[in-house]
């Protein structure tokens, strides 16, 4: 599995770089939203976790010009937020998002969804 993720938080970059093997999953890691969305526009990926800390671009606007983007209908989109969300099932739906994951991050739950995505 070829995932994203972008944030600037060192701990979640760094556990997921260690914990996820790299024989099943290549993970690329983006502090700089602007940098990522540069990127995954060459390297279709197959899940992008986008954190509300990122660099250079609000998180919301970024998920959606993921989303909203026909070439990557395929890709899952998982947010990561220390903000309350008060409606998830609509946030997602709005934002096609498949999964709000809560900060802080439980590495462990993370780790294990994506394992079993392989």
């Amino acid at each position: 599995m070829n995932i994203y993720c972008v944030t600037n938080d060192p701990f979640l970059s760094q556990e997921l770089a260690m914990q996820l093997s790299p024989s099943e999953h290549t993970i690329e890691l983006f502090s700089d939203g602007l940098a990522a969305l540069e990127n995954i526009n060459d390297n279709l990926p197959d899940l992008v976790m986008i954190d509300t800390e990122c660099d250079n671009i609000n998180s919301i606007v970024l998920i959606n010009l993921v989303s909203r983007d026909s070439k990557f209908n395929n890709t899952e989109i998982h947010y990561i937020t220390t903000k309350s969300v008060s409606d998830p099932e609509g946030f997602k739906k709005q934002n096609q998002v498949n999964r709000i994951w809560p900060k802080p991050a439980n590495i462990s739950e993370i780790i294990n969804y994506l394992s079993s995505q392989s």
